[in-house]
């Protein structure tokens, strides 16, 4: 707080409207497609309480691009899609933080499988986190030295052998095994979101950098509100086909959903 007032300065004021409807509008739409993505196995995909949170979700997001469209401050200014620097980089952004909810059910499986204790389980997670503290610096270098692509394209490598990695070694339940895949996967979160962040926030002009960089926050978050919703759906539900399958062969007659979290 003291450095915000001591060196911040004034920014100087813009009298334009808050879009509220557009707001609504998506805020609505995310919440309906969140909740439908986490209640789908409950109450069934097929279910009418589902199908319309779908639709409502579908909507909702029609709402916000008409809203949006006649308004002169839209909460999401779909005119900045239309350049590929931005809408590319955002794309890539948002899939990333969809991905990087993985992290949240990382800890469960050391907890909870591995047995270790909350704190050990968050000190193995930092693991992941150390990358991106020494390599952030370094992105800019590599911008400069190879371009955009190269190195977003290699993060996204980076991605697909540490997700592998994991996939494979969790299976050994030791922690040693799992720490290269824990490194790797930290270098290429930081190579591909600090570089697409800032590739999308130069794509546009100055006067629009503000509004951009509030588009791809709230994308970044949304993202990770699906990523959450859509990878503990998919826990859930193979937990659940797991279990039936075990439970129907020590007794074909016992309904697993009664005895489902005994």
């Amino acid at each position: 707080i003291i450095f915000t007032l001591i060196i911040i300065t004034k920014s100087p004021k813009v009298k334009e409207p808050i879009d509220i409807y557009g707001f609504l509008s998506f805020g609505f739409g995310l919440f309906f497609l969140t909740l439908a993505l986490m209640q789908a196995r409950s109450w069934g995909w097929g279910s009418l309480s589902v199908i319309a949170l779908f639709i409502l979700t579908l909507v909702s997001f029609i709402l916000l691009y008409l809203f949006d469209k006649r308004t002169k401050a839209p909460f999401i200014d779909f005119k900045l899609f239309k350049i590929p620097l931005f809408s590319c980089p955002l794309i890539i952004y948002t899939s990333i933080s969809i991905a990087r909810m993985m992290t949240v059910f990382w800890v469960i499986y050391f907890q909870n499988i591995l047995g270790f204790s909350p704190f050990l389980a968050g000190i193995i997670i930092a693991i992941s986190v150390f990358p991106m503290i020494f390599l952030s610096p370094l992105t800019g270098l590599f911008v400069d030295k190879f371009g955009i692509k190269k190195p977003v394209i290699f993060g996204q490598f980076l991605l697909i052998f540490a997700f592998a990695w994991l996939a494979i070694f969790m299976m050994q339940k030791n922690i040693y095994f799992l720490m290269p895949g824990l490194i790797i996967f930290g270098v290429g979160i930081v190579l591909i979101m600090n570089i697409t962040y800032s590739t999308a926030i130069n794509s546009v002009s100055v006067a629009k950098s503000a509004v951009a960089a509030s588009i791809i926050t709230t994308f970044r978050n949304a993202g990770s509100a699906i990523g959450v919703a859509i990878l503990g759906s998919t826990l859930t539900n193979v937990q659940f086909s797991k279990f039936s399958s075990t439970l129907s062969q020590i007794d074909p007659k016992a309904n697993p959903k009664l005895l489902e979290g005994l």
